[in-house]
């Protein structure tokens, strides 16, 4: 992934030398790759560049998420390819996150697992991204009508992922039957309504961990889980690791 704020770029080989506007990204897989990077002496430049691992890149984005299947057949072929035709805009959302990886204080295994956590979040933020410049074809189906509902739907969760509605009970809300609101609501946003519940929600937790004022039971209930069992069988699933063993090391 590159963040470029003030940057040309020339590459080696075949490649010839290009320009790219300030503030804008992409994401790029190559086997084997070999860049240079020439930065103006008169200008403040900055940029980011974040490698990944292919192991990493999976495991942060399991294979059969389902999430742009196109750009991950190609990283599983082997093949060189990269997200957007060309360098897009930073969204506010991006900007923040980058913000949260520049400023982290943290050090040791909770940096380590913090700053995958904000890595997740951007790939998940550009694929977002890549989904409102490229639906598919199943996307482009779906009625305006129904996009509009299901755009609710989203906000409805995002706004009330603790508590969350019931399948039925959001299905209600925005109009829209139950088979239709689970079918289209993975095809426009590349996750299951429980995914993007519950990963609402270990975001949410993260942020009370970092505070370091609460008991991981105050945490699970705050997150909207019931009992202490069920919340640490998410939280270890969805980052690896159980939550006592990071409170520890606020």
């Amino acid at each position: 992934m590159e963040f470029i704020f003030e940057c040309a770029r020339s590459g080696l080989g075949s490649q010839e030398k290009e320009r790219f506007p300030v503030n804008t990204h992409n994401v790029h897989f190559s086997p084997a790759m070999e860049q240079k990077f020439r930065i103006p002496e008169v200008n403040p430049s900055d940029m980011i560049v974040i490698i990944l691992s292919l192991e990493l890149y999976f495991r942060l984005i399991p294979k059969n998420s389902g999430l742009l299947n196109k750009f991950s057949d190609s990283i599983k072929l082997g093949k060189s390819c990269s997200l957007f035709d060309s360098y897009v805009t930073f969204t506010t959302w991006i900007q923040s996150v980058l913000n949260d990886i520049d400023k982290c204080n943290y050090v040791g295994e909770l940096k380590r697992l913090y700053l995958e956590n904000k890595i997740q979040e951007l790939l998940l933020l550009h694929f977002d991204l890549y989904q409102q410049y490229h639906l598919n074809s199943q996307a482009q189906k779906i009625s305006d009508e129904n996009f509009e509902k299901l755009k609710e739907a989203k906000s409805i969760l995002d706004t009330n992922y603790v508590n969350a509605p019931s399948l039925k009970e959001l299905s209600k809300q925005i109009y829209l039957n139950e088979y239709a609101l689970k079918k289209e609501f993975k095809i426009c946003f590349g996750t299951t309504i429980k995914q993007y519940v519950i990963s609402l929600r270990m975001k949410y937790a993260m942020d009370l961990i970092k505070e370091g004022e609460h008991s991981i039971t105050d945490i699970a209930h705050k997150c909207g889980y019931k009992g202490l069992v069920q919340f640490s069988t998410a939280f270890k699933k969805f980052y690896g690791k159980p939550p006592t063993s990071l409170s520890r090391l606020i």
